[in-house]
């Protein structure tokens, strides 16, 4: 399938601040591993791919979900150099959080800033596909998208900015000025908790990622008590440290 196809068929439906992929057929197709050759198809299904049990890829086999080289074969083939191998499933993602549209924080002609949301993973990875960044913002922008880069990488978990370069050259510049240090990137952890005074706020508790001009200082974090109802604005009270 071609690349605009994959994403012209995305289809989303949010429901109680979720984004759900509507589930659909997808094909995962492997050429054979050399480690393969000479084993079964239905023993490669079972000890290679952990997502189902084996009484599942019997099943596929027997009713040709599973194929090698588009020919239906029994559980007993063995595989042999060459053979390309077909498992065609329905797919279902798990939800994301979708609190709106993808927050665009910036655009220029060369980049593309927006505001990723936790549990959205960047990329295809996994049980997630569609309901990965890259997929969402192809939906909401438009086709453009297929041809820009992710600049970086932020966890699954992880929120926060993320720039797209809208080329290859452009990524390959936005990398070189992370490494030469002209722009660089800060994680802030939000944390619930009572703990000691063992410090006054702001001062160097731990190690982090560096937040210090010279590269050769020891990596920082820093600290600052808020009080008031949490999270914030959920009462009434004071609030910031």
């Amino acid at each position: 399938m071609k690349e605009k196809e994959k994403f012209d068929e995305t289809n989303y439906r949010i429901e109680n601040g979720l984004r759900h992929v509507i589930p659909y057929v997808y094909h995962y197709k492997a050429n054979a591993k050399k480690r393969w050759f000479g084993r079964s198809i239905f023993e490669v299904f079972t000890t290679e791919f952990g997502a189902h049990p084996p009484s599942y890829y019997r099943a596929a086999i027997q009713s040709g979900r599973i194929t090698v080289n588009d020919q239906n074969v029994e559980e007993g083939y063995l595989i042999k150099n060459g053979d390309v191998l077909l498992h065609t499933t329905h797919r279902h993602e798990p939800p994301v959080a979708a609190p709106g549209p993808v927050t665009v924080v910036g655009e220029t002609e060369e980049y593309l800033a927006v505001d990723k949301p936790c549990g959205v993973p960047m990329h295809p990875c996994g049980a997630y596909r569609y309901n990965s960044l890259f997929y969402i913002l192809h939906k909401q922008i438009g086709p453009e998208v297929a041809g820009w880069h992710l600049c970086y990488r932020l966890d699954r978990l992880t929120s926060g900015l993320c720039v797209l370069a809208k080329s290859a050259a452009l990524k390959a510049a936005f990398a070189a000025g992370l490494a030469d240090r002209l722009h660089k990137k800060v994680y802030l952890a939000r944390v619930k908790g009572d703990f000691p005074k063992c410090a006054p706020e702001g001062s160097v508790l731990a190690a982090g990622e560096s937040v210090a001009e010279d590269p050769n200082e020891d990596a920082r974090s820093w600290w600052r008590e808020e009080t008031g109802p949490w999270p914030p604005g959920s009462g009434s009270g004071g609030g910031g440290g």
